[in-house]
């Protein structure tokens, strides 16, 4: 268990070896990671639960996956913060924001399974309220209105046949238009009495305040007089075209009669017709919104809970700052950690591994032939160069400054040759302390 949480700490175990006093603090650093990686596996279990329905065997593989993801992100995490220097916290910034982030997305699934009873009781409210939602909308929408004018169509025809074929005298569309007529007719008659009433005898709601009989109330008069008359005169139409309806003969009833019962069928077939497919489309969104268990009306339920009560949402906000800070835990005590015997150790191996990667490839360098032919080509090409015309220098010049040139390039080749072996054992400490002290 030990090397498990070293390696969690993302400490490297053989410098961790010279250094035992430093064991307590990186085993610390990994159980941190360890204890996020586990809250993680549990948040990401009661989300599938509750978004997907997937029983605990089937999401307990994919929470294992998430919370190995979560493991080695926050093993880089602390690994990748600096043991010190001036721009320490400033490199773990990102860091911060990335591990408060996968806070705020693990705490909250642990949150609604907390307060997982009182949820439960809200939902039942939250869907009782979409039902009758659901209900309204299906009676105001399209299929709501043409299901309200077929039963308006429905029981005037069933009127007709009810009456042996007379035609209903509301529904006449002559006999309509005239009580209409009528209606705008007796409105002008009595603004026109109101006005000569004012003028002649003044009282509440009327603008003039002198009275007295004059030109202007005679003109008042005979306004009124007339719409008066044109009032009684559609009065007189009206009452001509009832007993018109009246007085029809039984042909005619029998004809209307027939034709009301064809439309009455054909209206209530599509009466029955819009009526089916609206229960069926409205008994499919109550089943959908009975079944709705998932993870954003469990989000809303929690959220309606916590509005109306202090204690609840004091409660949700302190777990949900006990889960972030739990889930930014390994990034936290790495942050607060003072550089150790460790941190330095660790450079002083850094350095030593760099100064055998260097010898190495120095070493390789010299044991490829390339690399030989290389310096031994520098000589052929200084052989072959013509002498300088132009500076007016010889052939002695050009063969001394040859000469010199070979001797570099031999110098070069035996400081490549003499060269050792670069180490592959492990560095003792003592050596690296030692290096130190030189430094």
């Amino acid at each position: 268990m030990r090397r498990f949480l070293i390696y969690l700490s993302g400490a490297r175990p053989d410098i961790l070896e010279t250094t035992p006093t430093d064991l307590g603090k990186f085993e610390g650093v990994g159980g941190a990671v360890l204890i996020t990686s586990t809250l993680a596996l549990v948040s990401m279990t009661t989300v599938l639960s509750f978004a997907l329905n997937l029983t605990l065997l089937l999401a307990l593989p994919v929470a294992a996956f998430w919370a190995l993801a979560v493991m080695s992100l926050d093993r880089w995490l602390v690994a990748s913060i600096p043991s010190s220097g001036t721009q320490r916290w400033a490199m773990a910034a990102p860091r911060i924001l990335m591990a408060i982030l996968l806070g705020v997305v693990i705490s909250t699934p642990l949150i609604m399974q907390v307060f997982r009873s009182e949820i439960d009781a809200r939902l039942v409210t939250i869907k009782q309220r979409n039902a009758e939602a659901i209900v309204e909308e299906f009676r105001r929408g399209p299929i709501g209105q043409q299901i309200s004018t077929l039963e308006s169509e429905q029981a005037q025809l069933e009127r007709t046949i009810e009456t042996g074929g007379a035609l209903d005298p509301n529904q006449d569309p002559q006999l309509r238009s005239l009580t209409a007529e009528r209606k705008t007719e007796q409105a002008k008659a009595d603004a026109y009495l109101t006005e000569w009433q004012c003028l002649l005898y003044s009282g509440k709601g009327c603008a003039n305040s002198r009275t007295g009989d004059g030109p202007l109330v005679r003109v008042f008069q005979a306004r009124y007089r007339s719409a008066a008359d044109s009032v009684k005169a559609t009065d007189d139409r009206i009452a001509a075209r009832k007993k018109e309806l009246a007085t029809e003969d039984s042909a005619t009833r029998t004809f209307r009669l027939n034709a009301t019962m064809v439309s009455l069928q054909q209206v209530q077939a599509r009466l029955t017709e819009s009526t089916r497919e609206q229960s069926r489309l409205q008994s499919a969104s109550l089943a959908a919104n009975q079944a709705d268990d998932g993870l954003l009306i469990r989000l809303r339920a929690l959220d309606e809970v916590s509005q109306g009560d202090i204690v609840l949402r004091t409660t949700q906000v302190l777990l949900f700052l006990l889960f972030m800070l739990i889930m930014c835990l390994p990034v936290t005590v790495r942050l607060l950690q003072r550089p150790g015997a460790y941190e330095k150790v660790l450079a002083l191996a850094e350095r030593s591994e760099y100064r055998a990667a260097r010898d190495a490839y120095s070493g390789l360098r010299r044991e490829r032939p390339d690399a030989s032919a290389v310096l031994m080509s520098i000589e052929e090409i200084w052989a072959r160069t013509p002498p300088d015309e132009a500076t007016g220098h010889g052939r002695e010049d050009d063969e001394s400054e040859a000469s010199t040139d070979s001797r570099a390039v031999a110098l070069e080749h035996t400081r490549l040759s003499s060269m050792e072996e670069p180490s592959t054992r492990r560095p003792d400490p003592r050596d690296l302390f030692a290096e130190e002290d030189e430094y």
